[in-house]
């Protein structure tokens, strides 16, 4: 599975989205299934349980008397909510994680790799830009982290893990 693409969305007043068509055919038969959303710093995430077990496990690995690791995986792990597609598409963000993340109206939806974010508009412009403004920047940064993944200097599954955005999944 390799989710991919950008798109406009609304939340309704019960909190919910509807995924776009086209992430709802990439996931194929996964969009039966059950997905698991959490918060990040700047978004949401959604991940098809088999995925978000995954993370759990290489959580698991971590050491439990690291303060900042079990600063991180309170926040991210321990807010996570089991949510379904409906019958009409849509996803419902619980009250707790919509309030995190401001999201009111309009958010944007993105297919990465194996999971989907959704930001509120107003957080997805101030990651747009800045992507843009440091685009060369962030493409060596990405370039060099794959080559020391690919030369086995990385562990690439615990180099992602770090959470949310600063892997290359």
């Amino acid at each position: 599975m390799r989710l991919s693409g950008h798109y406009k969305g609304k939340i309704d007043k019960s909190g919910r989205i509807a995924l776009p068509a086209t992430l709802r055919n990439q996931l194929g038969d996964l969009a039966k299934g059950t997905f698991w959303i959490t918060n990040t710093n700047i978004c949401l995430e959604i991940f098809p349980e088999e995925e978000w077990e995954k993370r759990r496990e290489e959580s698991d690995l971590l050491p439990e008397m690291d303060y900042d690791i079990e600063l991180f995986q309170t926040f991210y792990y321990d807010g996570a909510h089991e949510v379904k597609i409906d019958g009409a598409n849509r996803v419902l963000v619980p009250p707790a994680l919509r309030e995190e993340m401001g999201l009111v109206k309009e958010v944007m939806i993105v297919g990465r790799g194996r999971k989907i974010t959704i930001y509120s508009a107003s957080a997805w412009r101030k990651v747009s830009e800045e992507a843009k403004a440091r685009f060369r920047e962030l493409q060596e940064k990405a370039r060099q982290k794959l080559h020391a993944v690919r030369h086995g200097q990385i562990d690439e599954s615990a180099d992602a893990q770090g959470g949310g955005e600063s892997g290359l999944n």
